[in-house]
């Protein structure tokens, strides 16, 4: 299985927002990603107001059991 993360912005390269830092954690986040698109609730997916950096504390297990199952490099 290959998964593919294209994102919609074209930017210069930072580790700080790759997939492994940032898209993984909303794609994990499957519940606060309905509820932001259902509600506008940007909090549903970010840790506060301004920063655009998605929640990670509850979901570090779940990414890290994608990466062993899938064998993700990260």
């Amino acid at each position: 299985m290959v998964v593919v993360h294209v994102d919609y912005e074209f930017n210069q390269y930072m580790e700080e927002w790759n997939y492994e830092n940032w898209g993984i954690y909303y794609w994990v986040n499957q519940k606060g990603l309905k509820e932001f698109l259902e509600t506008g609730n940007h909090l549903a997916i970010n840790v506060d107001n301004n920063s655009g950096k998605p929640i990670k504390e509850s979901f570090v297990n779940r990414v890290k059991e994608l990466v062993d199952e899938f064998q993700i490099t990260l």
